[in-house]
């Protein structure tokens, strides 16, 4: 049977402890195969995959959530992107979870707050996937609601550091 959980090289459990996981199937495999596939040239083939809606990486805990966003990158303009986490994929024969965050874009950081605006953009900027190794950052970080703005903080202005 292609779904035995003990056939698979897998991390020390030190490093990586999936939370309740259950197998996608049918449809959902699919679509999530094919959405991996828009992001990572991989052979996906054969694998056994399967959702969570929690991670502990390197003692680091990923929760899908509202208020749950990683850091992404920079935008062309030098900004952050942050993603929020929609689902957390693993596939029985890597050794990394995937991803996949709905983009928000920041528009400013804002010094007095020590934190970077988010856009209230209601443009779809689509779903992104990311293998917990290619993040910039192994952080979560979380959004402040102040005054009908949501803002992240950050320990500095990444826009000022690179400089």
């Amino acid at each position: 049977d292609h779904r035995d959980l003990h056939s698979f090289p897998t991390r020390r459990s030190s490093d990586l402890q999936l939370g309740h996981a259950k197998p996608l199937t049918g449809e959902k495999e699919l679509d999530a195969k094919n959405l991996i596939q828009r992001f990572y040239e991989i052979d996906l083939d054969g694998v056994c995959m399967f959702q969570s809606k929690c991670v502990t990486v390197f003692g680091t805990k990923y929760v899908c959530g509202d208020n749950n966003y990683l850091f992404l990158g920079l935008d062309e303009h030098g900004l952050p992107e942050f993603g929020k986490v929609i689902n957390i994929w693993y596939v029985l024969q890597m050794t990394n979870p995937f991803f996949v965050t709905k983009v928000i874009q920041s528009e400013e950081f804002c010094n007095r707050l020590g934190a970077y605006k988010l856009c209230n953009s209601d443009m779809a900027q689509g779903n992104q996937v990311t293998l917990h190794s290619d993040l910039y950052q192994h952080q979560v970080f979380h959004a402040n609601n102040i005054n009908g703005r949501y803002y992240i903080a950050m320990k500095e202005n990444i826009l000022a550091a690179a400089t």
